[in-house]
């Protein structure tokens, strides 16, 4: 990236129409961070897990409503940022699935696999709920983590 960072947004409709778009924009920017194929697939899957996630858990397949994504791009990491309007994110659920992480993904239960999916994909996930919404971030670092800015010498061993 040249020490330079790119950003953009987009505002889609809550239906499955906009999902490959979706996935054919994040892919040509992963190509721009270039992300080997692996890696683009992997933001793919993830990104099409959060979309999911928006349209049948946060509105509803029948409800008409708008979300974002905002991509950033630095040289250090490759964000996406899912906002919506709609439900919160159930943390405590999620947090039960982790604790209790099942070997074989045919006996993983149906709730929770698509957020381990996510965080299957990207570096690290973060869901923050605000009382009107809520904003899902997935972070794919391009760097090393002991080559990433801020880190300690303690944080780096």
């Amino acid at each position: 990236m040249n020490g330079t960072g790119y950003s953009s947004k987009l505002v889609l409709p809550n239906n499955l129409h906009s999902l490959l778009a979706s996935q054919l924009f994040a892919d040509e920017l992963a190509k721009k961070a270039q992300l080997d194929s692996i890696e683009r697939a992997k933001i793919c899957l993830g990104l099409e897990e959060a979309i999911l996630n928006v349209i049948t858990h946060s509105y509803g397949t029948e409800e008409k409503a708008m979300y974002e994504i905002i991509f950033r791009i630095t040289d250090s990491l490759f964000s996406i940022v899912v906002r919506d309007d709609g439900k919160p994110f159930d943390c405590e659920a999620a947090a039960y699935q982790e604790e209790t992480a099942v070997k074989d993904i045919d006996s993983y239960p149906e709730s929770g696999l698509g957020f381990q999916i996510m965080r299957y994909s990207f570096d690290q996930v973060m869901v923050r709920n605000y009382p009107s919404g809520k904003e899902l971030h997935l972070i794919k670092y391009l760097l090393p983590p002991e080559d990433l800015p801020g880190m300690s010498e303690s944080a780096k061993e």
